[in-house]
């Protein structure tokens, strides 16, 4: 990767490890926060908003490296306010008797949906777009 988009192997590493980097204090400080003093509308909403943002500047990955990894920042950030809403989400909307079966459907589409992540871009991109570079 470090070779294609002409950067230094730590700021590939970087890039990768941004999510891990800031998931432990946005998880604790903003999810807390924003959820305590804001409610889960407001928290969900926040975080997709800056997911969106983490999508907008990693889709300029091809001209500026690093603005795809200002992208990375956002994602970091986005996360727990997203995947810290499930059990607050089912609490608010469903019965007492189908939380745990609410509980359980969300949890699992976050996988399903980065399972489908990784193999989405197989049906767009072939070996000859890359040798094509």
């Amino acid at each position: 990767i470090y070779q294609v988009y002409d950067v230094d192997v730590i700021a590939v590493n970087i890039n990768s490890l941004l999510m891990v980097i800031l998931y432990f204090p946005s998880n604790f400080l903003l999810s807390n926060i924003l959820y305590k003093r804001f409610g889960l509308y407001i928290t969900i909403f926040t975080g997709v908003v800056l997911d969106c943002l983490c999508l907008f500047c990693r889709a300029f990955i091809n001209k500026n490296f690093y603005v795809a990894m200002f992208g990375g920042l956002f994602y970091g950030i986005a996360q727990p306010l997203l995947l810290n809403g499930n059990s607050e989400f089912a609490a608010n909307w469903f019965p007492t008797n189908e939380r745990p079966i609410a509980i359980m459907l969300a949890a699992i589409m976050g996988g399903v949906g980065g399972g489908f992540g990784v193999v989405y871009h197989l049906f767009f991109v072939s070996p000859s777009d890359i040798n094509d570079q």
